[in-house]
């Protein structure tokens, strides 16, 4: 029998399954290999760019160590010196920041921070920072420290936020405001600057809902200590003022407030419900201090109330009782003898059988409407002597006025002396306000002596205060026959340069 032994080698080549494997299994190393390639390529980039750009951030420092120490500062930073941010060098921005190290409370300049921070953005974005300290002796003369702090009006405990920034420029030049920002307690530092005054201004970001205090942007640097200025945030106020007469509310009338620092919101029109509405930032917002309201009637006729705004009210509310000056009719007018508008003063007129009775509103007038022929009109209030007068109207469309100036019962006085080297002491508005009996005047001005000198006679006797229109911070108070003798004058004096 024959065998026959079969060959198992053969010509027949792989298959397509196998060619596909292997392929696969030679993408994936290629792939692997490409990334490990590209990986080190890009590392060796990267460190290369950062070698280079160490390299120029340290030779900046070096530049800068080789400066006057009063020179080593930014050309628009705090304090002014000769470095100019940012700069190029070829694909690297070079950027410097120079800020003072405090030591102390309050802080005093001690020496100069520089961070010089070198980026690029190819082929792969990247930067580095590099830090130093820089000591010196300062060779200006008549020049301090100035240190501003931000305090939130609402939580004076609280600290304002961080990084809000502050500008410097002296009042009397007109130059590059220097800035600096503040810290997580709400400093902001201003070292070495010329002894001077300065207008401060600080620039909050439009989503946080504050508005700066302008009262409080001023500063004046001396060379004998670290000089400190406060400036104050809050958020805006709000203010409802309600305008009406005895028919009713009176809507579209211009109403403005006034703060005793002499700003003037509006004016603001009523609105169909008598209201005018000073709310969020209009006219800059409303800030919390002393005001008064001013309505103004189409025949020019007006009328005042003060009012306070601060953070314990929601919202100030302030409510005008007038009588329609243009209105047929009798109008009792009653002031004391300083030509003061006397609020809730009683007046009873009497014309034969009939009698007419009412109250003194906002603008220290009732408005009565008696036929033809005489009445008789007496006016009152406690604390001032009564007083009557006679008055004849024709009726119907006739319009009359009696004006009656009331006197103190018992009678005190005031004398205000102004005092200032900014401003001259005479011709300043003062502005009195009685704390509980409703007196308020921002009409009286002193007169042209030496002193400033202002006198007020006949005043109901109590608790004032008194400030100089204008001038915040000037507000004093005042007792006026308290402790002392009645019919004697308190002495107050007051200075223009409160602030």
């Amino acid at each position: 029998m024959t065998r026959h032994r079969t060959n198992e080698l053969s010509d027949r080549g792989m298959t397509f399954a196998e060619i596909m494997i292997a392929s696969s299994i030679l993408v994936v190393c290629l792939v692997s290999l490409s990334a490990l390639l590209g990986g080190a390529i890009s590392s060796s980039a990267m460190t290369r760019s950062r070698d280079e750009a160490t390299n120029l951030a340290n030779s900046a420092l070096e530049s800068y160590r080789n400066l006057p120490y009063d020179k080593v500062a930014l050309k628009s930073g705090n304090p002014l010196g000769e470095i100019l941010t940012p700069q190029t060098s070829g694909k690297y921005t070079i950027a410097t920041e120079c800020t003072w190290v405090s030591t102390g409370t309050p802080p005093v300049t001690a020496y100069k921070k520089l961070k010089v921070t070198v980026s690029w953005a190819s082929p792969i974005a990247g930067k580095v920072e590099v830090n130093t300290i820089i000591y010196g002796k300062t060779a200006l003369s008549g020049v301090g420290d100035l240190v501003v702090q931000l305090s939130n009006r609402e939580s004076p405990d609280s600290l304002a936020s961080p990084d809000l920034v502050v500008a410097l420029r002296e009042i009397t030049f007109v130059g590059t405001l220097i800035h600096a920002s503040t810290d997580e307690s709400g400093t902001a530092l201003f070292g070495r600057v010329p002894v001077g005054s300065y207008d401060l201004s600080v620039e909050l970001p439009e989503s946080s809902g504050y508005i700066v205090d302008t009262t409080s942007l001023a500063a004046t640097v001396s060379t004998d200590s670290a000089s400190t200025a406060v400036i104050y945030i809050q958020k805006p106020a709000k203010v409802t003022v309600t305008v009406h007469d005895p028919t009713g509310v009176l809507a579209l009338t211009p109403v403005t407030i006034t703060r005793s620092d002499g700003l003037v919101v509006g004016p603001v029109y009523t609105d169909a419900n008598g209201d005018a509405l000073f709310q969020g930032k209009l006219y800059g917002g409303v800030l919390y201090g002393d005001y008064a309201a001013t309505v103004t009637l189409p025949d020019g006729w007006t009328a005042t109330l003060p009012f306070t705004v601060g953070p314990a009210a929601a919202i100030a509310r302030v409510d005008f009782r007038i009588s329609p000056s243009g209105a047929p009719g009798v109008r009792a007018q009653v002031q004391d003898s300083n030509g003061t508008p006397i609020v809730g003063a009683t007046v009873v007129a009497t014309q034969g059988a009939t009698v007419y009775t009412g109250t003194t509103g906002s603008d220290g007038v009732m408005l009565f409407t008696p036929v033809a022929g005489t009445c008789s009109v007496t006016v009152s209030k406690a604390g001032y002597t009564e007083s009557t007068q006679d008055v004849t109207t024709l009726g119907g469309s006739d319009q009359k006025t009696l004006t009656f100036f009331l006197s103190a019962e018992p009678a005190g006085g005031m004398r205000i002396l102004t005092y200032g080297t900014d401003q001259t002491a005479e011709n300043n508005t003062i502005i009195v306000r009685g704390v509980l009996n409703g007196y308020y005047s921002n009409t009286l001005v002193t007169g042209p002596t030496p002193e400033g000198e202002l006198l007020i006679k006949n005043l109901v006797p109590g608790d004032y205060t008194v400030q100089i229109s204008g001038i915040a911070g000037s507000a004093k108070p005042i007792r006026v026959n308290g402790a002392t003798p009645v019919g004697e004058i308190a002495t107050v004096q007051l200075y223009t340069n409160s602030n």
